[in-house]
C-alpha cells in the first residue's frame, strides 16, 4: 500500500527528487523516538543532540556539586 506525502507534491520536480534521494540514503539517517513517534534524522543532528545532552549533564553536575557544598 502506498502513502502520499502531500507536502512533497507541492514542491518542484527537482526538489522532490532531491528530497527523495536524501530520504532513500538510509546510511546517513538514524532513528530517534520522540513521544512514541520514530523520526529518521541525519547523523550530524544526532551528534548535535548528543553533544548538547552531554553539556547539559555536565552543567547539572556542576550546579548540584555547588549546591551540596553550601
Amino acid at each position: 500500500m502506498s502513502v502520499s506525502i502531500e507536502w512533497l507534491a507541492t514542491l518542484p520536480k527537482e526538489e522532490q527528487e532531491r528530497v527523495l534521494r536524501s530520504l532513500s540514503n538510509a546510511t546517513e539517517l538514524s532513528p530517534i523516538e520522540v513521544d512514541g513517534v520514530v523520526y529518521h534524522i541525519p547523523n550530524a543532528v544526532v551528534g548535535l543532540i548528543d553533544s548538547l545532552w552531554a553539556q547539559l549533564q555536565e552543567r547539572t553536575k556542576k550546579i548540584t556539586s555547588a549546591i551540596e557544598k553550601d
